[in-house]
């Protein structure tokens, strides 16, 4: 695996790719070891370089599995997480010691095919429970989750989380409520917000406190990734609204906030952070991202400057990128040091 890049789809294996010549070579299986889906949020440790990954299906139990793959590309065992209800589990987070798991009411119901009031199989179930879940990075035993029941709510994405002494700190884009096959009305409404789960509570009602960071709508969280899983300063999210979209720096410490603003109804999705090479502060970099203008029926390459959110650099694009969710910045390292 070291040296390999990957497209990913959580409904399946991954698919091995050479990135710069836009070549697949297939399905990538670990040596046979992985028997089950694959998220398209694995998170890689920056210090030991292991990939954290989980899968969940639909239909029989366990309905997520979870492994972790070393620095060398060798998958550990999968270990099952015991779940009552198949749900669309989409993203998860990851610390220095834990794995921090979202069980969240979006349901599957293989019934609703044949209830025409119903969109689709999956369906967000206001009145049911929502917790999250705290696993031992290298745990062999699913039963060692530890579950902190939070208000009823769905997560697609997370932006961090990390280990403040006995406590855990997570930040994720967070719905009150959802309609997964609405998404152009879904995303005006996701707001970041911060869990603190207290790991020295015991019984069933583990504390958490829950906190609303900014009123701004934001989806498609990302941070400086040298800093997955431990604490960060700063982070940048996508604020999809119908007027327009913006690119939005929280800073976590001030409780401050700097946007730029989009006019129009260009559209946008997930803008990536680019360290700079000699970065000397964690936001010394770069946010790149698509914008897509619909007056013109085209695409431009967007750069902003992460530590004061001014524009950069536009990219005229030779035809229109259709809209997606996410992208990856891969540098010329990185790309040649992939396996041909």
């Amino acid at each position: 695996m070291p040296g390999n890049f990957f497209a990913l789809m959580e409904a399946q294996a991954p698919y091995w790719i050479v990135a710069d010549q836009l070549k697949t070579k297939g399905r990538y299986t670990f040596d046979d070891t992985l028997t089950h889906s694959f998220t398209a949020h694995p998170k890689v440790d920056p210090r030991t370089e292991e990939m954290i990954f989980f899968g969940y299906n639909m239909e029989t139990k366990p309905f997520v599995n979870y492994a972790v793959v070393d620095k060398y590309g060798k998958k550990g065992p999968s270990v099952g997480i015991n779940l009552d209800r198949p749900i669309m589990m989409h993203d998860f987070a990851i610390t220095e010691n834990y794995s921090i798991f979202l069980d969240l009411p979006l349901i599957f119901n293989k019934k609703n095919i044949f209830d025409k009031s119903k969109a689709g199989f999956f369906e967000f179930k206001a009145n049911s429970y929502a917790r999250i879940g705290v696993l031992p990075r290298h745990s062999k035993d699913g039963n060692e989750m530890r579950w902190f029941k939070i208000k009823t709510c769905y997560c697609f994405h997370t932006a961090n989380a990390w280990e403040d002494g006995d406590f855990i700190e997570l930040y994720l884009a967070r719905y009150e409520d959802f309609d997964l096959y609405a998404l152009d009305e879904a995303l005006h409404i996701p707001k970041l917000y911060r869990y603190r789960l207290d790991l020295r509570t015991e019984g069933v009602e583990l504390a958490v406190e829950e906190k609303e960071v900014s009123p701004i709508p934001v989806e498609f969280p990302v941070i400086n990734e040298s800093l997955m899983g431990i604490r960060s300063r700063f982070m940048y999210g996508v604020s999809l609204r119908k007027e327009s979209f913006s690119v939005v720096k929280f800073d976590i410490d001030t409780n401050q906030t700097l946007v730029y603003d989009f006019a129009g109804t260009d559209l946008g999705g997930e803008f990536v952070f680019i360290p700079h090479p000699n970065a000397r502060t964690e936001d010394d970099g770069w946010l790149i991202g698509f914008r897509y203008i619909e007056a013109k029926d085209a695409s431009e390459v967007v750069i902003l400057k992460a530590n004061d959110m001014t524009l950069q650099a536009v990219l005229d694009l030779p035809q229109r990128v259709p809209q997606g969710f996410h992208g990856r910045w891969l540098t010329r390292q990185m790309l040649n040091s992939q396996t041909a």
